[in-house]
């Protein structure tokens, strides 16, 4: 049997590829600072199903100096040997899976769904594999799957170019510098919601950079100006809302984006930011205020959701307009005292 470290991460901290990230790198409080350098900017992600999500690619954009890459793409020829090498080299393991054949997974026996999973295990006597992902409850809990079910997940894919299969191995050596220049320039930009992606295209020029993905929004909407996406699908806008198309989970999913968003600023002010009277006390009891708002939200656009009950689309959006005006009073404190 052989086993990685992982972390469980139990809040909701935006797309599993977060989550892989943070529960490699988490190992080591002293690896916040690396959340706190990359996870400021918020954008709306996809032209169809679009939800809101964060401007740095977790796993996939972590720089080598961390965590050193590798893909491979097109179908493994040696699929169990494979990973079971990666892992006997303490190396992480991510790939492509059909969820629609993969117990415990909302997709399961419903519809073709290309996801990712992580496996940082395995038990050869049990013939299983340890993972992580969120279940069919949207819960991110870790799962032992029979190693002949992810094998067939993995196969089932139907597009060519799904088949990427990546390797990842973390530096546990590796000391992260918190980097204030770098976290109050994107705070500016979005209390300004402008795309900080403009920030790493510059430093690409100048040689400054490892290279990495980066996001543009196919919607335009970037930093504060996602509660105003919410907004205008909650106000049903054609210009972000397809013909015939609903609220849904994606929804949700902006709104949790939107809360970890919050709670990694304020455990960065209550962590990072030193000074001698009671001013970060009150901007942290602000952005829980925030927090606990966005989660009343969420519970009224279920609500909405489930029993088209149109007061509740108004409660919300009036909800959602209060929490963008307070951020916005919150970050420009918080640039006064950067």
């Amino acid at each position: 049997m052989k086993k990685l470290n992982f972390k469980i991460i139990e809040n909701n901290m935006g797309s599993q590829y977060h989550h892989y990230l943070l529960g490699i790198i988490l190992q080591n409080k002293n690896n916040w600072k690396f959340v706190y350098n990359n996870y400021i900017g918020i954008l709306v992600k996809h032209y169809a199903n679009s939800h809101g999500d964060f401007c740095f690619d977790g796993i996939y954009s972590a720089n080598h100096h961390i965590l050193q890459e590798l893909i491979i793409r097109g179908p493994l020829t040696d699929f169990h040997n494979t990973i079971k090498e990666c892992l006997d080299h303490d190396l992480y393991v991510v790939m492509n899976i059909n969820e629609q054949i993969l117990p415990y997974r909302r997709a399961y026996n419903r519809y073709y769904f290309r996801h990712d999973v992580i496996i940082y295990g395995y038990d050869e006597e049990k013939q299983q594999y340890v993972t992580a992902g969120f279940d069919e409850e949207t819960k991110y809990c870790e799962k032992w799957y029979a190693f002949e079910e992810i094998e067939k997940a993995y196969y089932a894919m139907l597009n060519e170019w799904d088949f990427e299969f990546f390797i990842f191995r973390y530096n546990d050596q590796y000391v992260v510098e918190l980097d204030l220049p770098k976290i109050k320039k994107e705070l500016e930009f979005f209390v300004e919601g402008k795309n900080p992606n403009s920030l790493e295209l510059e430093d690409l020029f100048e040689k400054r950079i490892d290279t990495y993905y980066v996001n543009n929004s196919y919607k335009d909407y970037y930093g504060i100006e996602v509660y105003t996406y919410l907004i205008d699908r909650l106000k049903k806008q054609s210009k972000i809302l397809k013909k015939k198309e609903v609220l849904c989970t994606n929804d949700l999913r902006t709104l949790n984006v939107l809360k970890t968003h919050l709670y990694i600023i304020n455990r960065f002010i209550n962590d990072e930011i030193k000074i001698e009277n009671n001013h970060i006390t009150l901007l942290s009891e602000e952005m829980i205020k925030i927090i606990n708002n966005l989660h009343m939200i969420s519970s009224l656009i279920i609500r909405y959701i489930g029993r088209s009950e149109e007061k509740k689309l108004k409660t919300a959006i009036k909800l959602l307009q209060k929490c963008k005006k307070e951020e916005r009073i919150i970050i420009n404190k918080i640039l006064e005292i950067l």
